[in-house]
Protein backbone atom coordinates (compact mmCIF):
# COMPACT_ATOMS: atom_id res chain seq x y z
CA UNK A 1 0.00 0.00 0.00
CA UNK A 2 1.10 3.54 -0.71
CA UNK A 3 -0.07 6.54 1.31
CA UNK A 4 0.59 10.17 0.40
CA UNK A 5 -0.07 12.97 2.84
CA UNK A 6 0.09 16.71 2.15
CA UNK A 7 1.25 18.58 5.24
CA UNK A 8 0.91 22.34 5.78
CA UNK A 9 2.85 22.96 8.99
CA UNK A 10 1.67 26.53 9.45
CA UNK A 11 3.64 29.69 10.00
CA UNK A 12 7.02 28.39 8.80
CA UNK A 13 5.52 27.88 5.33
CA UNK A 14 7.56 24.75 4.60
CA UNK A 15 4.88 22.51 3.17
CA UNK A 16 5.72 18.84 2.84
CA UNK A 17 4.51 15.87 0.86
CA UNK A 18 5.15 12.56 2.56
CA UNK A 19 4.92 9.21 0.81
CA UNK A 20 4.88 6.05 2.87
CA UNK A 21 4.91 2.67 1.18
CA UNK A 22 4.91 -0.94 2.31
CA UNK A 23 4.94 -4.23 0.48
CA UNK A 24 4.38 -6.48 3.51
CA UNK A 25 1.91 -4.33 5.52
CA UNK A 26 4.51 -3.97 8.29
CA UNK A 27 7.85 -2.46 7.28
CA UNK A 28 7.65 0.94 5.64
CA UNK A 29 9.67 3.17 3.36
CA UNK A 30 9.34 6.89 4.05
CA UNK A 31 10.06 9.71 1.63
CA UNK A 32 9.27 13.37 2.18
CA UNK A 33 9.60 16.29 -0.22
CA UNK A 34 10.07 19.60 1.59
CA UNK A 35 12.08 22.80 1.31
CA UNK A 36 12.81 22.55 5.05
CA UNK A 37 16.42 21.56 5.69
CA UNK A 38 15.51 20.00 9.04
CA UNK A 39 12.79 17.83 7.51
CA UNK A 40 15.25 16.62 4.88
CA UNK A 41 17.76 15.82 7.64
CA UNK A 42 15.04 13.99 9.51
CA UNK A 43 14.24 11.85 6.46
CA UNK A 44 17.94 10.92 6.28
CA UNK A 45 17.80 9.85 9.94
CA UNK A 46 14.70 7.74 9.29
CA UNK A 47 16.46 6.10 6.35
CA UNK A 48 19.39 5.23 8.65
CA UNK A 49 16.89 3.49 10.96
CA UNK A 50 15.37 1.53 8.07
CA UNK A 51 13.56 -0.69 7.90
CA UNK A 52 11.01 0.97 10.15
CA UNK A 53 8.48 -1.45 11.58
CA UNK A 54 5.04 0.14 11.49
CA UNK A 55 3.75 -2.15 14.25
CA UNK A 56 6.57 -1.16 16.60
CA UNK A 57 5.74 2.49 15.98
CA UNK A 58 2.53 1.88 17.97
CA UNK A 59 4.13 -0.40 20.56
CA UNK A 60 5.13 0.35 24.15
CA UNK A 61 8.56 1.64 23.09
CA UNK A 62 8.95 5.20 21.83
CA UNK A 63 8.25 5.67 18.13
CA UNK A 64 11.47 5.85 16.07
CA UNK A 65 9.84 8.46 13.85
CA UNK A 66 8.82 10.75 16.71
CA UNK A 67 11.96 10.12 18.80
CA UNK A 68 14.30 11.11 15.96
CA UNK A 69 12.15 14.17 15.27
CA UNK A 70 12.07 15.31 18.89
CA UNK A 71 15.81 14.85 19.33
CA UNK A 72 16.75 16.66 16.10
CA UNK A 73 14.34 19.54 16.62
CA UNK A 74 15.40 20.05 20.25
CA UNK A 75 19.10 19.96 19.35
CA UNK A 76 18.59 22.53 16.60
CA UNK A 77 16.59 24.83 18.89
CA UNK A 78 13.41 24.35 16.89
CA UNK A 79 9.86 23.65 17.93
CA UNK A 80 9.51 19.97 18.70
CA UNK A 81 5.78 20.29 18.00
CA UNK A 82 6.39 20.31 14.22
CA UNK A 83 3.44 18.55 12.60
CA UNK A 84 5.42 16.99 9.74
CA UNK A 85 6.66 14.01 11.81
CA UNK A 86 3.15 13.50 13.19
CA UNK A 87 1.76 13.48 9.65
CA UNK A 88 4.35 10.89 8.64
CA UNK A 89 3.53 8.81 11.71
CA UNK A 90 -0.18 8.81 10.83
CA UNK A 91 0.65 7.85 7.23
CA UNK A 92 2.66 4.88 8.55
CA UNK A 93 -0.37 3.76 10.56
CA UNK A 94 -2.61 3.95 7.49
CA UNK A 95 -0.09 2.22 5.21
CA UNK A 96 0.24 -0.71 7.61
CA UNK A 97 -3.49 -1.04 8.14
CA UNK A 98 -3.35 0.14 11.74
CA UNK A 99 -5.51 3.21 11.10
CA UNK A 100 -8.11 4.31 8.61
CA UNK A 101 -7.37 7.20 6.25
CA UNK A 102 -9.02 10.31 7.63
CA UNK A 103 -8.03 13.98 7.41
CA UNK A 104 -6.47 15.45 10.52
CA UNK A 105 -7.11 19.17 11.01
CA UNK A 106 -5.74 21.71 13.46
CA UNK A 107 -7.42 25.12 13.37
CA UNK A 108 -6.00 27.92 15.47
CA UNK A 109 -8.05 30.81 16.80
CA UNK A 110 -7.17 33.49 19.29
CA UNK A 111 -9.28 35.70 21.47
CA UNK A 112 -8.74 38.54 23.86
Amino acid sequence: MNVTVEIDPGICGFQATACVSTEDQQTVEINVASECELVRTLVDLWHKNAPIDGYQELGPEESVILKEARTLLQNKGCCEACVVPVGVSKAVQVATGLALPKHVVLKMTTSG
